[in-house]
């Protein structure tokens, strides 16, 4: 069993299907988080060379340790993940910056089924319960749908960087970055695993 946190473990009790090798690719681990020369302005998702949302070589440490959770769930060589295998506790520091994000499919749409409570205070809202079509999506969970859709169609990992036009790049104190990693169940990608680092 692997846990998020130290903290006693919340389990997530819904009940879903498994295939026998849920496959696709995603990127390769990396180490500490270092700048690069992609910028990221306010109200812009971030870019890379080939697409949008592309994860990163280097993630902020907070990022890579939950992308490392993520991994530590692997079973055998599927490369993503069984969503049924979540387990963390809300409590937990690291846990307090992340989502449990379930896709629903025609249409495709996600519900916030389990937000960290310092995602919630930088919204200034709860949204456990709520699709991400429904409420103003502003900081942290800008340009989130999108996101989320690319995750699902590329069942591969995705990366987003905010930072306020005219202020620092997140790893410098102002804006965020937001990891989405995908989770398999009923022969699909049904829920996402979401981590936020840096401040608003």
């Amino acid at each position: 069993m692997k846990m998020l946190g130290e903290m006693t473990i919340i389990s997530v009790h819904w009940h879903r299907g498994r295939p026998a090798d849920p496959k696709t690719a995603f990127a390769s681990e990396s180490g500490p988080f270092h700048p690069n020369n992609a910028t990221a302005r306010k109200g812009q998702q971030m870019t890379s060379d080939g697409g949008t949302y592309l994860l990163q070589d280097r993630l902020e440490p907070d990022l890579d340790r939950v992308r490392a959770y993520w991994n530590g769930l692997k079973r055998g060589d599927n490369d993503i993940p069984f969503w049924d295998d979540v387990k963390f506790s809300m409590q937990a520091r690291l846990a307090r910056d992340v989502l449990l994000i379930e896709a629903f499919e025609n249409p495709l749409r996600f519900r916030f089924d389990l937000v960290g409570d310092d995602i919630d205070q930088r919204y200034g809202a709860a949204i456990t319960g709520k699709f991400s079509d429904e409420i103003d999506l502003h900081p942290p969970i800008d340009e989130l749908t999108s996101q989320c859709r690319a995750t699902v169609e590329r069942r591969a990992p995705t990366y987003f960087r905010y930072a306020p036009a005219g202020k620092p790049q997140p790893e410098g104190g102002a804006g965020y970055s937001r990891l989405i990693l995908p989770l398999w169940g009923n022969g699909r990608i049904e829920m996402l695993l979401g981590a936020v680092a840096g401040t608003i």
